[in-house]
């Protein structure tokens, strides 16, 4: 099969001959210390030598390779070498993204070997992943850590700090998402402990995710050290040391990252001499806290929770760790943020016109960013944020690392002691440190615990049917100070009704931040185009609204919530997002806004009864279930409420902390603790262990949309799953140059299985829209002629759904031969009169052959067009197999009485191959091969009942394939597999594109009802390959009863989306017969656990 393709712009260099940091004396060059993953294979040394550079300022030549071509990883065996300034062999920073010395896994599939030609491109080898970012043990002498990674210095040097109490220890981060930069660079001084007059400068540099290299240089006197330093920092950060704290981001250069420098080492000893964190300790004691608390405790002080929080949001804590997080850190993040907010909200603005246009202006913006909020995105390029999706979902990174900072730092306490000195269990230092009034549980026998559980049950909302609440514990939680805070504002004196008892919930890292200084509005620096009623407190009155916000998946499918009492009235309402909303209330002299939803609690009902709590007489809450109400122009699915405040306005809301799943609080009770547990959860569903990867390719539009949700609530949740992703939305195929997709490619010729989101290919409106570089050409023809496969589509045939061809009630599955003839072709206008002649010259050296055409007596139109007989034999194979896997017999299609060489040749290498390989299985099967007349065979698929595989040619099967789609009644209802020749090789996809017309609904904020059946198969169908592959029969069943869920869901229960209503109703179509994409996800969700 054709082999695809790298080609490299620049020669990557090895590690090392690239150009050195400045040094005047020895240096000591080493790669940090790798993870105990295998290493790749080494990278040749250039035999030419290094040239000195005192300037160090390198050209970036490795970056500019690692955008074409990763160059083979450097092996991470430790080496030492001394050097002179003439001839220093460090790699330097400039090399970070092209040459990592350790092995790392690349999610997106770059292939760390350099290629020149298409044609002899081979599939990347797997690598082992580096371990996760992990919140390390780190040695800590004086006012800084050492670097924990310094080869030579970390256990016997501290960092250097002068008379005046400069630290000399710096971060800096550098970030080019389109050139796919992503890299850190580490200065500190450091002395012996004994001697502070002999200092030496490390540096380590790298790939953000990476360990990197390093190098140690001198020792020298302090003064000579510092100039050295700042020689450094200058020639990295385009700026004077000290006037790091104003500097500005400039292209090419790095940013300082500031970190806060803690004194909580120096007040356990007093002399700030620091102390090993690893060092001997007593035997913890036994904690006291009762058995609820506990697992309040163990659940928001969880280390390893907000590991895996800050991996899924690609936040790098191994560069800037919490704990050193330092708070203008977060608010230059949310600045860098606020100024993408502008671009997208205006992108005929000047901060877009500024910058060059809303293209340009989103990647200056994403690399500032992401250059003082370091991700890992290991070797993929990093994600420019041009959409509200995700600009959404780092605004919650950055709110939530001020809460995790909290958490990390009230657990930094190694040995934490009580008041009389006496050791006590971390957990219990742990919640002390919250500094709460009180937090008690409630009897789970008592009248307030049902009535918190009633209102659980009661308010879950019939789209969320994916997951049910379960209270687990709940506790009354006062904060101190909280009810006078609230009493002064004077809330309590509102009267009956204008207070409501809301829940509002929230990441379980998350927790200890908000237990300690209470629920937070975003900062000024932070844009408002984040949040729906602008910046504010949100809270709901569906209990499963707020539940979405726990990402109970993430922390061992338990939840945490509050249930708070809140002043709400009077309110503005609303129908649509509003982001000044906030403005809006104070103007229109509201405390809060009300965004109002379809489906509404049916009756309300005073606290104090239902409670038993005298405190909360005047506040409300729902009583019952929610009722569908829709309220002319609402299409949100639930009330939302949102509360700004000001300085003024602190007691807006008191709140009842939680301890597991969801808090209730009213000021001096705080009710916390449902836990949320999934259908699937731990305790009753075990996840699918999936033994090899799947390759995924994520996509354009709606279907992006789609495809998430897919994969996060209806494979994840249920698989142990390795998934290798490649994003070919058009905007990182244009980043990539469409290497992308090359690289998909061949991720899926390694690992045998691809699961493909639909993509858009790009016409001349679409490379305006997106402001591409050219006009790419489709990913699939890309995907295909690298793998030599051919595309077979299949219908989902449902009894509920009329056919226009009523007499297909068994499937048609179409192979179309996706290579060469018109595809390939060579088309050419005649001017004027003139001879046309074909003409083939044999490679050999032969005699030419030369055809006369046709001969023009005037202008006209000629095609050429060709095929392989390696290719035409590849079709043959895979439809031949295809048709025993489906256990039909087979038909191809031509038109060999007009085109007798040309489609002859397609019907004698089917022929020859059948006979010869096929035949005697076929007739053990009973199943037959025929070859018909295109025509022919096109009136007898009208006439017949189904069940046959039909191979057409390229055209044809272009065609041939709509129609079908058509007759067995939406296109939304068509899978796509594309199969290699061998029958060990799948990509599988829906037949439809992206449907643009939804996707421009969705980014209006618009109800939607995109049919995902045919995503939802891609997924199955890719998976029970893999199934087949590995042998793996529980995956194989959980295909089949995913499938089975999505049909029976519209089949039997009748929820469906409104193309395949519209094909039941026609014009008598109503709202009520059809649900949005979320509702017939949630359905089918619902539909599979009892599956399962």
């Amino acid at each position: 099969m054709p082999r695809a393709t790298r080609s490299s712009t620049k020669a990557a260099a090895a590690s090392a001959n690239a150009d050195p940091p400045a040094a005047t004396d020895t240096a000591t060059a080493t790669a940090a210390p790798a993870s105990k993953s295998k290493a790749t294979k080494k990278a040749p040394a250039s035999k030419k030598r290094a040239r000195t550079n005192t300037q160090d300022d390198t050209a970036d030549t490795a970056d500019a390779a690692d955008t074409a071509d990763a160059a083979k990883p450097a092996s991470t065996k430790r080496t030492k070498k001394s050097a002179t300034k003439d001839d220093t062999t460090d790699a330097d920073a400039d090399m970070a993204d092209a040459a990592p010395s350790t092995t790392s896994n690349d999610a997106s599939g770059s292939n760390d070997q350099v290629q020149t030609d298409a044609k002899d491109a081979t599939p990347a080898k797997s690598k082992t992943p580096e371990p996760p970012a992990k919140m390390v043990s780190v040695l800590k002498r004086g006012a800084a850590p050492v670097d924990p990674l310094s080869p030579h210095l970390v256990s016997t040097h501290q960092v250097y700090v002068d008379d005046q109490g400069e630290i000399w220890d710096a971060m800096l981060n550098q970030t080019d998402a389109l050139n796919n930069n992503n890299k850190f660079y580490v200065l500190q001084l450091l002395h012996p402990t004994s001697n502070k007059n002999s200092v030496s400068l490390h540096v380590r540099w790298g790939r953000v995710g990476e360990n990197g290299s390093a190098q140690d240089k001198g020792p020298w006197s302090p003064a000579q050290a510092v100039q050295e330093f700042q020689k450094q920092f200058k020639s990295k950060a385009g700026a004077d040391w000290k006037n790091r704290r104003s500097m500005q981001p400039k292209k090419g250069k790095y940013m300082w990252l500031e970190r806060a420098y803690g004194d909580d080492e120096e007040e356990d000893n007093g002399k700030g001499k620091g102390k090993e964190v690893d060092g001997p300790r007593a035997k913890t004691p036994e904690p006291t806290l009762g058995p609820e608390l506990l697992d309040l405790a163990g659940l928001i002080f969880s280390v390893s929770l907000i590991q895996a929080a800050l991996s899924e949001m690609n936040y790098d804590a191994n560069k800037l760790p919490l704990g050193k997080l330092a708070k203008s850190t977060v608010l230059n993040g949310f600045t860098a943020l606020k100024g993408i907010a502008e671009v997208l909200a205006d992108p005929n603005g000047a901060r877009a016109t500024g910058l060059g246009g809303v293209r340009k202006a989103c990647i200056e913006l994403t690399n500032a960013y992401y250059s003082v909020i370091p991700h890992s995105f290991g070797r993929r390029h990093p994600t420019i944020i041009d959409r509200p999706e995700i600009l959404k979902r780092e605004l919650e990174l950055v709110d939530a690392l001020g809460d995790m900072e909290i958490a990390n730092k009230i657990m930094s306490d190694s040995r934490p002691k009580d008041a009389d000195g006496n050791p006590i269990n971390p957990l219990d230092a742990n919640m002390r440190s919250l500094d709460l009034k009180s937090i008690d549980p409630v009897a789970r026998d008592s009248k307030e615990w049902a009535a918190v559980s009633g209102y659980m049950t009661g308010t879950h909302g019939a789209t969320h049917s994916s997951y049910k609440g379960e209270l687990r514990n709940l506790f009354r939680v006062e904060r101190n100070g909280e009810t006078d805070s609230w009493n002064n504002a004077g809330w309590n004196r509102l009267g009956d009704g204008e207070k409501m008892l809301l829940w509002h919930g929230s990441r379980s890292t998350n927790f200890a931040g908000i237990l300690k200084q209470g629920l937070r509005i975003a900062p000024p620096e932070a844009p408002v185009t984040g949040y729906m009623f602008g910046k504010g407190v949100y809270f709901a009155d569906a209990f499963s609204k707020s539940a979405n916000y726990c990402h109970a998946s993430q922390s061992r499918n338990i939840g945490i919530m509050l249930l708070c009492e809140v002043a709400v009235k009077p309110y503005l309402e609303l129908n649509d997002s509003d982001y000044h909303a906030d403005q809006h209330s104070k103007d229109n002299q509201k405390i809060a806004t009300k965004g109002v939803g379809m489906a509404q609690p049916e009756a309300w009902q005073d606290c104090s009864d239902a409670l038993d709590w005298d405190d909360l007489k005047g506040v409300v809450m729902p009583k019952g279930g929610l009722a569908q109400v829709r309220p002319p122009g609402a299409w949100l699915q639930y009330n939302e409420t949102a509360c700004s405040f000001d300085d003024k306005m602190l007691g807006i809301y008191r709140t009842a902390r939680l301890s597991r799943n969801y808090l209730t609080t009213p000021a001096r009770y705080a009710w916390t603790g449902s836990m949320m547990q999934r259908y699937a959860s731990t305790s009753s569903y075990e996840r699918i262990k999936v033994a090899n990867p799947v390759v995924e390719l994520d996509g354009d539009e709606m279907t992006r949309v789609i495809w998430k949700k897919i994969r996060e609530e209806l494979i994840l949740p249920y698989l142990d799953l390795d998934i290798k992703y490649y994003d070919l939305g058009m905007e990182n195929r244009d980043a990539t140059n469409d290497q992308v997709t090359i690289d998909s490619a061949l991720a899926i010729s390694q690992y045998n299985v691809g699961i493909k989101c639909a993509t858009i290919t790009p016409d001349e409106a679409r490379v305006k829209e997106f402001k591409l570089k050219e006009m790419w050409r489709s990913p699939n023809g890309t995907i295909r002629n690298l793998l030599n496969g051919t595309v077979f589509r299949e219908p989902i045939i449902l009894e509920r759904i009329p056919r226009p061809v009523p007499g297909w009630v068994k499937p048609i599955v179409i192979g179309r031969h996706a290579f060469g003839d018109q595809y390939r072709s060579t088309d050419f206008i005649a001017p004027g009169p003139g001879k046309l002649e074909l003409t083939y010259t044999p490679s050999d050296g032969g005699k030419a052959t030369t055809l006369n055409i046709y001969n023009f007596e005037g202008p006209g139109i000629a095609l050429a067009m060709y095929n392989t007989d390696e290719s035409i034999e590849g079709f043959a194979h895979a439809s031949f197999k295809m048709a025993l896997e489906k256990k039909m017999p087979l038909y191809m299609s031509t038109k060999n009485t007009i085109l007798k060489k040309y489609d002859g040749r397609f019907k004698d290498i089917f022929q020859d191959i059948y006979e010869s390989q096929y035949q005697k299985e076929f007739e053990a099967a009973g199943l037959w091969y025929e070859h018909r007349l295109i025509d022919d065979m096109v009136a007898q698929a009208i006439k017949s009942s189904g069940g046959f595989v039909w191979a057409c040619k390229n055209y044809d099967g272009d065609v041939q394939s709509d129609i079908l789609a058509q007759g067995f009644g939406s296109l939304g209802m068509m899978t796509s597999e594309l199969i290699t020749p061998d029958g060990g090789t799948i990509e599988a996809e829906a037949a439809h594109g992206t449907v643009t017309r939804h996707w421009r609904e969705h980014q209006k904020g618009k109800e939607t009802s995109t049919n995902p059946v045919a995503s939802i198969f891609a997924w199955t169908r890719g998976l029970a390959f893999r199934a087949k592959l590995d042998g793996n029969e529980p995956l194989k069943a959980f295909a089949k009863k995913l499938e089975d869920a999505c049909v029976e869901v519209i089949d039997k229960d009748g929820v469906m989306t409104k193309d395949l209503a519209l094909a039941i109703h026609g014009k008598n179509m109503a709202r009520e017969h059809w649900v949005t994409t979320t509702e017939y996800m949630d359905a089918v969700n619902a539909k599979l656990q009892t599956k399962l």
